[in-house]
């Protein structure tokens, strides 16, 4: 136990953190196993005298506590240090933002409690007057409320809304073009904020909505939620492959051969039916070209 604390905070949401999805499939294992070792690190980080810092982890008693196969915990530590979730010394990366220490060292409930008995004292009745006379302007608020003519409640409603409206983030916007295009549960809090920087900043708004669009493809009838596609979307987008400037490929080269035999075909198929030729045996050339 350091400096007094036997517990720590657990927030919502960690099971289901994409990050871990993202370790486990780099590290062979499953979520579960990956969630077992974090709460290892996280307890003993927690038991440490500088608290945050688990040290040096021990693999091999990790593997043989949690019942793993030998080298998992390695595998899985070190893309957790490759994620960023530990730091290069063995420190929860996170571990002050998310584990704050409220009460000062110098701080002590009895003085807090004095202080607050003390001010209770000095208050005078002029200020306990002023309390008890809150009620009577209610009142009175409300008998306006009551004399209030229809006319005026009808002008209020008719005036114009003139509040502001907070504009939507890029992450919201996102959601709203992954459920137009299917994704299920798309909302902005079903992700980090870390993930979401990290996400709008290795894609366009397009190039997300295109990633969705083809995981829904391979997927059909099933449901599909944007936790499912953070995993995929964390991973840095494949280049596109590109001919070389100035070559066309060969499927390029086909299709454009082929519509230039469509047209001469239908030209020839057009001046027949104006008259302008009888020539038969054109046309089936340029047909035995066409289907050639």
């Amino acid at each position: 136990m350091a400096g007094g604390i036997d517990w720590l905070r657990w927030h919502h949401g960690s099971v289901t953190d994409p990050k871990f999805q993202l370790v486990a499939r780099r590290a062979g294992a499953s979520v579960a196993e990956v969630v077992a070792v974090w709460a290892f690190l996280l307890e003993q980080a927690s038991m440490s005298d500088d608290r945050g810092n688990p040290g040096e982890p021990d693999l091999e008693s990790i593997d043989c506590a949690l019942g793993m196969e030998d080298g998992r915990a390695h595998a899985i530590y070190t893309h957790m240090l490759n994620r960023a979730l530990v730091s290069e010394d063995g420190r929860i990366t996170s571990w002050d933002k998310r584990q704050p220490k409220r009460e000062r060292e110098d701080d002590n409930s009895t003085e807090r409690v004095r202080a607050f008995r003390q001010k209770k004292r000095n208050e005078t009745p002029c200020n306990a007057e002023q309390r008890q006379e809150t009620p009577r302007v209610e009142e009175s608020r409300e008998e306006e409320r009551r004399t209030t003519t229809p006319s005026d409640q009808v002008a209020s409603t008719t005036q114009p809304e003139t509040r502001e409206r907070t504009s939507p983030t890029r992450a919201g916007k996102v959601c709203v073009l992954l459920r137009e295009n299917g994704v299920q549960d798309a909302a902005p809090h079903h992700l980090t904020d870390s993930d979401w920087s990290e996400i709008l900043a290795k894609r366009t708004d397009e190039e997300i909505v295109a990633f969705a669009v083809a995981k829904l493809a391979a997927r059909p009838g099933q449901r599909t939620g944007l936790k499912y596609l953070a995993p995929g979307l964390l991973e840095d987008p494949r280049p596109a492959s590109r001919s070389p400037p100035g070559r066309m490929t060969r499927e390029e080269s086909r299709r454009i051969a082929y519509s230039t035999r469509l047209s001469d075909f239908r030209a020839a198929c057009a001046a027949e039916q104006q008259g302008q030729t009888d020539d038969n045996d054109a046309i089936e050339g340029t047909a035995s070209r066409l289907l050639g």
